[in-house]
């Protein structure tokens, strides 16, 4: 279906993330179960900031299916990573939401500003241009 390949960037730990290019678009899994501790936020957060760099157009689906729970400093930085991809004409979705995290993007209102996936193939698939037929 997809053309799968996982790719080692070098710059993302691998304790923290898994990088999979399916397709053209960047599947991101965030491998640790709490976002809580600044320095361990901070480590994430540099590692998809030095993924992303300066890349223009990319296409990035965060899966965050193994997180649950995840602090308020841990939000600013993807609401961060999303700005600094909308300024390269890039775009975040995000996948996988378990019910406390989702609770929490409902509660602050960040529902709103992510698109938000349950199921992978759907959310590799929104990037695909929708043609117009007329």
């Amino acid at each position: 279906m997809f053309d799968e390949t996982e790719w080692d960037y070098g710059s993302p730990k691998r304790d923290q993330v898994m990088i999979q290019n399916v397709g053209g678009v960047f599947l991101i899994r965030v491998l640790q179960p709490q976002l809580i501790d600044e320095t361990q936020i901070q480590a994430l957060n540099e590692a998809l900031v030095g993924f992303v760099g300066d890349k223009a157009k990319l296409k990035i689906v965060l899966d965050l299916g193994k997180v649950l729970r995840m602090s308020s400093l841990a939000l600013g930085k993807l609401v961060a990573l999303q700005k600094k991809l909308k300024e390269i004409e890039g775009a975040l979705k995000l996948l996988g939401l378990r019910p406390g995290v989702r609770e929490i993007f409902r509660a602050s209102r960040l529902d709103t500003l992510f698109e938000v996936f349950d199921d992978e193939i759907r959310a590799i698939k929104s990037f695909q241009k929708k043609r117009k037929w007329w």
